[in-house]
């Protein structure tokens, strides 16, 4: 009978439990009443079989109109009801309700609920209604975990749905002392940076932690700025602590939980211990070589358990940026210029020793120092690698962006960042520790991209001389004719004095091999 219209006595017809609109309009119900009374029943009402009776999902109040019309004397006949299977039915209703203006937002939630209560999933509600999965997800959200006062608040359009969207993720308990401290007055960007106090920078998540994350049902969420954040830190936490694991085991290294990093220090012997630290407070994972911990032994520094209350994390070592340590009495000792200088040397040197011995990490060393001298992550002070920018390698003012194209730079830097990446290595946050956690094939290949990128730097004392074929129409057009015409007399080029500047840029450039003119390169100089 599906699709079907029959007639059925309005005895055997009741509202169905799923009506969205339980409650009437009294003066809608008035002038509905009126219409029929006048002009009969316009629209048939839609229903589904429910043993001996009829439900009703799609004309709720058509129904109440014919219910007050029967109990007032006026005559009421057989109805006509579409009968469509039950879910179908739901689909109906929740559409024809969608469409209505007064509809409240937590009546709009509570109607795209029932379609889900009624076994479709969030998908095939968007497709059944036209609407986009966002907003199923939204308003399912909103219809299972919003707290009763802040229920109230968004059927009286006291709260807009988007401050319901944030508040449904939170406990109910939660919501409800947010209510009491702030009232209908409450902002969702405060809600939002009251879930992210304790989430997790998704950057500071090792190679391949972010898709495990996801692929056990952890959540994410991104700010203002687009940076995503881990929202179940508990998760997060224990899949970072495995890839450090996995990173230690890797590098012959022994992971250690929460040690202060002003507690690793250099070993002056050149024999210390190489380690991998994982501060649970924030998740931030270094790798150190040849180092000792000072006061290691003493009674209660052990390293703390996973999961521990934890002070925020002290910002990690850095070559020639070591915090202070502290004396063992608890005061903190002065350091002078030449022991910061000192200890620097031994931070290098432990470096150099570990590049030299292991080869992985040498590329990942390699690899960083490129990235940062081609500036693709943030400048930051580094013992492996400086360099001269590319313009001031021959001397010649050279636009950097012709530069890149000449040298066939711009490729083989766009292929490193895009090898990164799908290694799950932001370049512009590029840390040691993430490029050691590469796998070898996406590391090995990084490293022969950084090789050849280290290879268009040169920096030796006689460089080549420039020549006029390293220059273009483009380069020689920005010199006003005077500065070229000095350049065609320095090469004794006879060019009549009425030629066009074009004819005299293309005069120098008939000579490719000529020395590059003074006067050109005094002039670059100049300005």
């Amino acid at each position: 009978m599906a699709a079907e219209v029959v007639h059925v006595p309005l005895e055997y017809l009741a509202l169905a439990p799923e009506n969205t609109r339980q409650e009437p309009d009294p003066e809608a119900l008035e002038a509905l009443k009126a219409s029929i009374r006048e002009q009969g029943l316009l629209q048939n009402l839609v229903g589904y079989e429910a043993g001996e009776r009829v439900l009703v999902v799609a004309g709720g109040h058509r129904l109440r109109a014919l219910m007050a019309l029967a109990a007032e004397g006026h005559p009421v006949g057989e109805v006509p009801v579409r009968l469509v299977p039950r879910q179908k039915a739901l689909v109906l209703s929740v559409t024809e309700n969608l469409q209505r203006k007064d509809l409240s937002p937590l009546e709009e939630a509570l109607a795209v609920a029932e379609l889900a209560k009624a076994g479709l999933a969030p998908e095939d509600i968007a497709r059944e209604l036209g609407r986009s999965p966002a907003y199923v997800r939204t308003r399912l959200a909103v219809a299972q975990g919003l707290a009763p006062s802040w229920r109230e608040a968004l059927h009286g359009r006291a709260i807009p749905l988007a401050l319901a969207a944030e508040l449904a993720e939170l406990p109910e308990a939660e919501q409800e002392a947010l209510y009491r401290q702030h009232g209908t007055g409450l902002k969702p960007e405060t809600v939002r940076a009251l879930k992210l106090k304790d989430a997790v920078p998704v950057r500071r998540l090792l190679p391949g932690v972010r898709e495990a994350y996801l692929a056990a049902g952890g959540v994410l969420e991104a700010n203002l700025e687009g940076e995503e954040r881990a929202l179940d830190r508990p998760l997060a936490l224990r899949l970072q602590e495995e890839a450090a694991r996995t990173l230690a085991g890797r590098l012959g290294a022994e992971l250690l939980l929460d040690v202060p990093f002003d507690r690793i220090q250099p070993a002056v012997d050149g024999q210390g211990r190489n380690l991998v630290v994982l501060q649970t407070a924030t998740l931030e994972v270094r790798t150190f070589v040849g180092v000792r911990l000072l006061g290691e032994g003493r009674k209660g520094e052990a390293p703390k358990p996973i999961g521990a209350a934890l002070p925020p994390a002290e910002a990690g070592p850095k070559p020639g940026t070591r915090p202070e340590p502290k004396a063992e009495g608890g005061g903190a000792r002065e350091i002078t210029a030449a022991g910061m200088a000192e200890r620097t040397a031994l931070w290098v040197r432990a470096a150099r020793e570990r590049a030299l011995s292991d080869a992985t990490y040498a590329q990942a060393a390699l690899v960083l120092g490129v990235l940062e001298a081609f500036r693709l992550a943030r400048p930051r002070k580094t013992a492996y690698f400086r360099s001269r920018p590319a313009s001031e390698i021959h001397g010649l003012a050279l636009d950097d962006g012709r530069w890149r194209e000449l040298s066939g730079e711009d490729g083989l830097r766009k292929r490193l960042e895009e090898v990164l990446r799908e290694g799950g290595v932001d370049p512009k946050e590029a840390t040691l520790e993430a490029l050691l956690a590469l796998p070898a094939p996406a590391l090995e290949e990084a490293f022969r991209l950084a090789l050849a990128l280290l290879v268009g730097l040169p920096s030796a004392e006689n460089p080549p001389v420039p020549t006029l074929g390293m220059a273009d129409a483009k380069h020689l057009s920005q010199f006003s004719e005077a500065v070229l015409n000095a350049a065609l007399a320095e090469m004794r080029l006879a060019v009549a004095g009425a030629a066009r500047k074009k004819d005299k840029v293309a005069a120098l450039l008939a000579r490719p091999q000529a020395p590059y003119p003074e006067a050109l390169r005094r002039a670059g100089e100049k300005g």
